[in-house]
């Protein structure tokens, strides 16, 4: 879990960055709806690199814990990655556009799975130290 633990630093510092970004600079130079997308990304971003840092935190041995970490770091590249790229369409040809536009629910599969994922390794963690649901 030490390099999720990294990554997820990464991802925090990256979050900030590209907030920064949006408030500075890219509020000057695309639409609001556009900006709007950009934020979004920011916004999911952020959740998701928190719900990775506390994953590590708990870490145990579960296979659970280690899909959800994979899940969240595929999620927000996927999912947050296109919404940045996308937010920037007036910058970018079509043929980039049209293969983001696939991305983006993809990468919000991942993160429903990344919760999901921690769904069960609560009842699994429940179940054995409680006894039954």
């Amino acid at each position: 879990m030490k390099k999720y633990l990294m990554i997820a630093t990464l991802s925090g510092a990256i979050t900030v960055m590209m907030g920064a970004l949006g408030a500075h600079k890219l509020a000057t130079i695309i639409d609001t709806y556009s900006l709007q997308v950009f934020n979004k990304a920011v916004f999911y971003q952020f959740i998701h690199t928190l719900l990775l840092m506390i994953i590590v935190m708990f870490h145990s041995s579960s296979k659970f814990l280690f899909y959800s970490a994979r899940f969240i770091v595929v999620g927000i590249v996927l999912f947050s990655g296109s919404l940045y790229l996308l937010s920037l369409k007036s910058f970018l040809s079509s043929g980039v556009i049209s293969i983001l536009g696939p991305l983006t629910p993809i990468g919000g599969i991942c993160l429903i799975l990344s919760w999901l994922t921690i769904s069960l390794y609560c009842i699994k963690e429940y179940k054995y130290t409680k006894g039954t649901l």
